[in-house]
């Protein structure tokens, strides 16, 4: 009796999962970009290893992670390829349902003997599908997933353990445009010329972005055109305030591939028509006062899909770099000087063993810019005072005049600290607001 259980136990064993079905597929990877307007999508099929003795009218269900697309109608008959199957041998199934995500099939014929003997190794071919493209999109991702019951349509046969996998991916979206910046802005603004040249005497600065075209294995789109849009503050270029927009002078701004569509003063634009890392150059010939500051890029691609509808899509921007000093500066985004009501003064604490010049540079409400260099020195291991006299007589102002001004030193930036107050009719100091210090 003792026997007879293990054998029935073994028996049963064997019939509800012992062994372990394996999915496998080659999935499709089509670009998002290529199959933006696709009314469908199309998957790869699938191969399941069997791993368990099938018998008539068990049942064996395909479940896809996506509901099908409507007009897709599953075969009727799917043959199963028996190991060393001879004349007669053969495994079928039969369509017995299918549902928005779902076809379920029955084990029809099932016959062994002339060369086959058993139902392990057998495999069975799941058929490509369709799936709705705007739901597909959304996903970005389709899977099947194989599973088998005994013909009770309750008791598990063959689920998938161990190494093996009952889940198969079949279909991929993945993007197929994307930027880089491969060499960033990087000037570091020279004091001791007037913030006129970068360190070395040189007047130019690079950035280099390439777009990235990662071409998915299927479907994919066709590139037209790039746009980029250089951020940043291109105001010093401008020779000519009297004229609307950015009139360059000698000053020169160039790409090595494709064109230079605009410069404007917070963006340059510029554009082409292949894949391929574009270098622009800036040269500020003319000697405008360069600012520190940190710039970024965004791109526009436009591309035919493989339905042949044009897009524009953007792509994530980009850090492109900064511009910095080699001295320190400090920004006073509000400074009222020259007002008989308002005392305005600031203050250089230099703790260092260098002295430094001390620029200054502004701009107004109605847009003038002033630029002056100040006779006296940030004196090392001194407090050194401004007064809004030292700044109205360096700049010829003859009245009150609200600016956004910036000093700067030529000593090492961790020296020096700066610092501006204003008194309103001798109400007492209150502390100007700079760069150095927002959010304290």
């Amino acid at each position: 009796m003792f026997k007879k259980t293990l054998l029935a136990a073994s028996i049963a064993a064997m019939s509800t999962g012992a062994f372990a079905v394996n999915v496998a597929s080659t999935a499709l990877e089509h670009s998002n970009e290529g199959v933006q307007t696709a009314a469908t999508i199309a998957a790869a099929a699938a191969t399941a290893t069997l791993k368990a003795e099938y018998k008539q009218d068990d049942l064996i269900t395909f479940t896809f992670s996506q509901d099908l697309d409507a007009a897709f109608v599953a075969a009727t008959t799917i043959n199963a390829t028996l190991v060393g199957a001879g004349g007669g041998d053969e495994m079928v199934l039969g369509k017995l349902s299918q549902d928005a995500n779902s076809v379920t099939y029955r084990v029809t014929s099932l016959s062994l003997g002339n060369g086959a003997t058993t139902t392990v190794g057998a495999t069975v071919a799941i058929e490509a599908v369709t799936f709705p493209g705007a739901a597909l999109r959304a996903a970005g991702t389709a899977t099947v997933t194989y599973s088998a019951t005994l013909s009770n349509g309750t008791t598990p046969l063959d689920q998938a353990t161990g190494g093996d996998t009952a889940t198969a991916t079949i279909v991929d979206l993945v993007d197929q445009y994307a930027t880089s910046v491969t060499t960033g802005f990087d000037g570091v603004i020279d004091v001791e010329d007037n913030r006129e040249t970068f360190e070395g005497a040189a007047s130019a600065d690079t950035v280099t972005v390439a777009l990235v075209n990662t071409a998915a294995a299927d479907i994919n789109a066709t590139l037209n055109t790039v746009t980029y849009t250089v951020n940043g503050n291109f105001a010093f270029l401008d020779t000519d305030p009297v004229t609307a927009g950015v009139q360059l002078g000698t000053n020169t701004v160039t790409v090595d591939f494709g064109t230079v569509d605009s410069v404007e003063a917070d963006k340059i634009v510029v554009s082409h028509n292949a894949a391929v890392a574009v270098t622009l150059t800036i040269d500020n010939v003319e000697a405008g006062v360069l600012p520190t500051q940190t710039f970024s890029v965004d791109a526009v691609v436009n591309y035919d899909d493989n339905d042949a509808a044009t897009h524009d899509s953007a792509v994530a921007s980009h850090a492109a770099g900064e511009w910095t000093i080699n001295g320190s500066e400090v920004t006073f985004p509000y400074a009222p000087v020259g007002y008989d009501h308002i005392v305005t003064q600031f203050e250089i604490a230099n703790s260092g063993n260098q002295d430094g010049d001390i620029i200054l540079t502004a701009f107004d409400t109605a847009g003038n810019t002033y630029s002056a260099t100040l006779p006296q020195k940030a004196e090392a291991g001194k407090l050194t005072k401004i007064g809004f006299d030292d700044v109205t007589t360096a700049f010829g102002l003859t009245a009150g005049t609200k600016l956004s001004l910036t000093i700067t030193t030529t000593a090492p930036a961790g020296d020096i600290k700066i610092t501006g107050y204003s008194n309103l009719n001798d109400a007492g100091r209150m502390s100007l607001l700079s760069d150095a210090y927002e959010g304290m």
